[in-house]
């Protein structure tokens, strides 16, 4: 795979959200590079034969995917019809010391049946269960816009508070209880907490509709059908080659949203950071406590490499609405705090944006006549006051001037 001249993107990592990442840029007609510190690309949805036992490989790491059949983006790639996927009756099981473990059938009823509190974990999932894919669809929605499911959305913050609050009391029984903590452990976070029930619940439910599936072959299916696509569109993939200083241009960097080693190598690797942030106190305390975390964490990295800085770090308040009492209050308090570090222009809610979303566009690729004329304008407006003020300072910390 090799696209010559230019490169407008660079993703570095090829695990499934730098792939996915690649391909809509490449689809989009952008000339994208790929680089992967490992031999082989798909980062953890990779599968390897065995060194000891022929004819048998190993995934090694995520080896079930609960959301290859209710993704948006996996649905919209059609990866259903590009490789095989296999759905068990039975979606996971959570082992007890003791006792039969617990078992998540696809089927909801029959999972409660086999619960000491059947009523608590219906009550909870029932609502969440209607359309096979909208907790997943609301969860992986963008966040800035109105969500596409505003009765289940509600339902599921309901659910996702209390259950991750210390109280837990949605459900009844440790079996129950068990069972939940079962999917919340993937999110790798604290129990109870708003991650790890976010999490949990969505896993849940979508265990009780689509299922979980299984890649017919191993997980490095998913990988090889992105990068097939990837391909065809004239993307560029470099393997076993670790990136130890920023690439040109436009980098993706693909690293999961935890305090990991790999979000301190981006972090460090990073000439520049660009902070999204609503206008919420709730938003304020969570950013502020990452990035508390984040300067302990690159302290200790800086102390070994005093030379390393970045050219920038700016706050983009975004969802802003200019005629919310609450928003413009800490939008000042953001700015008198922060100063120049807080971008001039705000990123407005949009309903125009939003729709946009919906349909996996963005808002210049929108006809004009299908939203209404002001809010579209508006939308327009706001949107590029931002992504000017992003590129000047993209273009400052390369030392040219805007428009040159």
């Amino acid at each position: 795979m090799r696209c010559t001249g230019r490169v407008d993107v660079t993703v570095v990592g090829s695990g499934p959200n730098g792939l996915a990442a690649a391909v809509v840029c490449a689809r989009a007609g952008l000339r994208v590079r790929i680089i992967e510190g490992q031999t082989t690309a798909g980062g953890g949805a990779r599968t390897l034969a065995d060194p000891e036992f022929g004819g048998v490989a190993h995934d090694v790491c995520s080896a079930i995917h609960p959301m290859a059949l209710a993704s948006p983006f996996f649905r919209e790639f059609g990866l259903a019809e590009r490789i095989g996927l296999t759905v068990p009756a039975l979606s996971y099981a959570n082992p007890l010391s003791g006792r039969p473990a617990l078992l998540a059938y696809r089927d909801l009823e029959r999972t409660c049946a086999e619960l000491s509190h059947p009523d608590s974990w219906r009550a909870l999932f029932a609502p969440l269960t209607a359309s096979p894919t909208a907790a997943a669809e609301v969860m992986l929605s963008d966040k800035r816009s109105v969500p596409p499911h505003p009765v289940l959305a509600a339902r599921l913050g309901l659910r996702v508070g209390a259950q991750g609050s210390p109280a837990w009391r949605l459900l009844r029984g440790d079996d129950a209880r068990a069972l939940f903590a079962g999917g919340a452990a993937h999110a790798v976070s604290p129990l109870p907490s708003l991650p790890a029930a976010g999490l949990g619940t969505v896993l849940a439910a979508l265990a009780h509709t689509v299922g979980w599936p299984v890649p017919i072959g191993g997980s490095q299916a998913i990988a090889d059908a992105l990068l097939d696509d990837f391909a065809r569109h004239g993307g560029e993939l470099v393997l076993g080659q670790p990136v130890t200083t920023p690439p040109p241009g436009v980098v993706i960097f693909d690293t999961p949203p935890q305090l990991n080693f790999s979000v301190i190598s981006a972090l460090f690797a990073s000439t520049g950071v660009l902070i999204p942030l609503n206008a919420s106190m709730l938003d304020v305390m969570s950013l502020a406590s990452f990035l508390g975390m984040a300067s302990n964490l690159m302290g200790v990295v800086e102390a070994h490499a005093p030379e390393h800085g970045l050219n920038f770090v700016r706050v983009l308040i975004t969802r802003y609405e200019n005629t919310d009492g609450p928003q413009v209050q800490i939008s000042s308090l953001l700015r008198t705090v922060l100063g120049d570090a807080v971008l001039p222009a705000e990123f407005l809610k949009s309903t125009a944006v939003g729709d946009a979303a919906n349909t996996q566009q963005s808002i210049f690729e929108v006809e004009p006549r299908d939203v209404n004329r002001r809010t579209y304008e508006r939308a327009i407006e706001s949107v590029s006051r931002v992504t000017d003020e992003v590129e000047r300072e993209i273009l400052k910390a390369w030392g040219r001037s805007h428009g040159a």
